[in-house]
C-alpha cells in the first residue's frame, strides 16, 4: 500500500487523535457541566433553530438545519417533502442538536436528542394542539409535512466561565480585569516598500 502508514498506526490515529494545540489552555478556562433533562428542555424552549440528523438511502448520516418548537417534551417541525422526509419514512431513527450562548454571553450550551421521528398525517388534533402550523421558518416555501420527534434520550452540556480565574467563553484567555490587564503594544511607523 503506498501510504507508508501501518495498520496499527492508522488504528491508533483513528481512535487516539493527537492533542489539539492549546487544549490545556482551553480546559484551564472552562468548566463543563452536564445538564439534567429539565435543564435541557428549558434551554430547548429558548431557541427555534436546530439540526436534524437522519440516515440517507445509503445509510450515511445527513444533516438539516430546521426550525422547531417544543410541546410536551416532544419536538415538532415543518418540512416540504424531500430527502429529509423520505429518510424518516425509511428509517425513523434521528438525532437533533441545538446550541447557543446564554443571554449574558458568558456560557455556551449544547443539547442533543436521540429518538424516533414520525410524519404526522392523520393526527390533526396533535398538529393543531402543538402549534406547529404557526411555526415560523427561515425558508419561505410552504411546508405541508409535519414531523414529531419523540426522544429516547436527551443530553446536554454547559460550558461556563471558571469562577476562579474570571475567564470568558468568548476567548481562550481571562477577561480584561485589573488582575489580567493586557500589556500595551508598542507601535512602529509603517515600513514603505519601494517599487524596485
Amino acid at each position: 500500500m503506498g501510504s507508508g502508514v501501518g495498520g496499527a498506526q492508522l488504528r491508533y490515529a483513528t481512535h487516539h487523535p493527537p492533542p489539539i494545540k492549546g487544549t490545556a489552555m482551553l480546559n484551564r478556562y472552562r468548566h463543563i457541566r452536564h445538564l439534567d433533562s429539565a435543564e435541557c428542555w428549558a434551554l430547548l424552549d429558548t431557541e427555534t433553530l436546530g439540526r436534524l440528523a437522519v440516515l440517507d438511502e445509503t445509510g450515511r448520516p445527513d444533516l438539516f438545519p430546521i426550525n422547531y418548537l417544543v410541546h410536551y417534551r416532544r419536538l415538532y417541525m415543518q418540512s416540504v417533502y424531500g430527502s429529509k422526509t423520505a429518510s424518516i419514512l425509511r428509517n425513523p431513527a434521528v438525532a437533533f442538536e441545538v446550541d447557543s450562548i446564554d443571554a449574558a454571553g458568558d456560557a455556551r450550551w449544547s443539547v442533543v436528542i436521540r429518538g424516533n421521528a414520525t410524519l404526522l398525517e392523520d393526527e390533526e388534533l396533535e398538529i393543531r394542539g402543538s402549534g406547529v402550523r404557526r411555526l415560523a421558518s427561515f425558508e419561505p416555501s410552504k411546508k405541508w409535512d409535519y414531523i414529531r420527534v419523540a426522544p429516547a434520550s436527551i443530553t446536554g452540556i454547559m460550558i461556563e466561565p471558571d469562577a476562579d480565574n474570571g475567564s470568558t467563553v468568548r476567548g481562550l484567555g481571562p477577561m480584561q480585569s485589573p488582575a489580567h490587564k493586557p500589556k500595551d503594544i508598542s507601535h512602529r511607523p509603517p515600513i514603505h516598500l519601494s517599487n524596485q
